[in-house]
């Protein structure tokens, strides 16, 4: 019937979902965060003469948060439970690179 959760993917499998949305939302907001920062550090360098590696580590951070966007999206996607698990992990491994 309609509404009713399969049995195997019970409490867990909503538990598994709400941790991908919540590192597809928080990923989704840090690449707008490092991008506005690397805007705003452009113009500091450009009205002033000092030159810095802050924008090319911010480069390198929005790229990994963007890499575990995707890779979130692509588990909630998934309709495997096993799959949503395996996304999960890689989702953790970009995150803690850095």
């Amino acid at each position: 019937m309609k509404g009713e959760t399969h049995p195997k993917r019970g409490v867990n499998s909503h538990l598994e979902q709400d941790i991908c949305i919540h590192i597809f939302t928080v990923s989704s907001a840090m690449v707008g965060v490092c991008l506005t920062v690397i805007g705003l550090i452009r113009v500091v360098i450009t009205l002033g003469t000092a030159d810095t590696l802050a924008d090319d580590l911010l480069a390198a951070d929005a790229l990994l948060f963007l890499i575990s966007s995707l890779l979130s999206y692509w588990a909630l996607r998934s309709r495997g439970l096993r799959r949503m698990h395996r996304h999960k992990k890689l989702q953790m491994g970009s995150l803690s690179s850095p």
